[in-house]
């Protein structure tokens, strides 16, 4: 019956779970990045920035071939706004990654000694909150196949939880950061206060990206 088939269409769940691998491994280069910033090798900070370019290319791909499926496809087990929502949250936080890597390349800039370990501790928040919003979302087919329902529901519902409270923390590192480097202007140039500014601001918003595409997952499984 191939005419049943094209209204079914190809299920959008597992594209979609390739999408938030793909938005995932653009938030993990941030690390090489900020690590690469404190070993003060700008060539390396170029090419991090080039390969989460590249990566949220391939990202955009993937989310066009998703929403090609979800305009296909006649029946779905959950409503296409919100899936879309959903899809261009994740997006969202590839970009904001994005905008991080490509802040670190305007300027040579120096991370003060003092600072080091709190901008990687905040960092390395930030990556956890996109780690959260991956595990959750690797939950999707399964979801689908439980109609939004039972155990894995409340196993996502739970992850998207967590996501939460990573990101609350990751508020309070980025905080903490902040009021260390603005306390430091004494002994820095106006710039560098700037670029440390600029740094708080991008990463900030990978979590709170992610946080949102959370919500949006959990209205998902809400409405369904």
């Amino acid at each position: 019956m191939p005419w049943l088939s094209d209204l079914i269409g190809k299920s959008p769940f597992g594209v979609i779970t390739e999408h938030s691998k793909k938005v995932y491994a653009c938030v993990e280069l941030i690390r090489s990045a900020a690590e690469a910033l404190l070993e003060e090798d700008y060539d390396k900070i170029l090419q991090v920035q080039h390969e989460v370019s590249r990566l949220e290319y391939e990202a955009d791909q993937i989310k066009d071939e998703i929403r090609k499926i979800l305009y296909r496809r006649l029946f779905i087990s959950v409503s296409r706004d919100a899936m879309l929502r959903f899809l261009s949250a994740e997006d969202d936080v590839a970009d904001r990654a994005q905008d991080f890597a490509v802040v670190l390349t305007l300027r040579q800039t120096k991370m003060h000694p003092e600072l080091r370990d709190e901008f990687m501790n905040f960092v390395n928040a930030v990556i956890e909150c996109a780690e959260s919003l991956l595990v959750a979302a690797e939950e999707l087919k399964a979801l689908a196949e439980s109609s939004f329902a039972g155990k894995e529901a409340e196993k996502t519902l739970e992850a998207v939880k967590v996501l939460g409270e990573k990101e609350w923390n990751t508020d309070k590192l980025q905080r903490r950061f902040a009021r260390h480097f603005y306390g430091l202007e004494q002994e820095l140039d106006p710039i560098t206060v700037l670029m440390y500014d600029k740094y708080c601001r991008k990463l900030g918003q990978v979590a709170n990206a992610s946080e949102t595409a959370g919500k949006y997952l959990r209205a998902m499984i809400e409405l369904s």
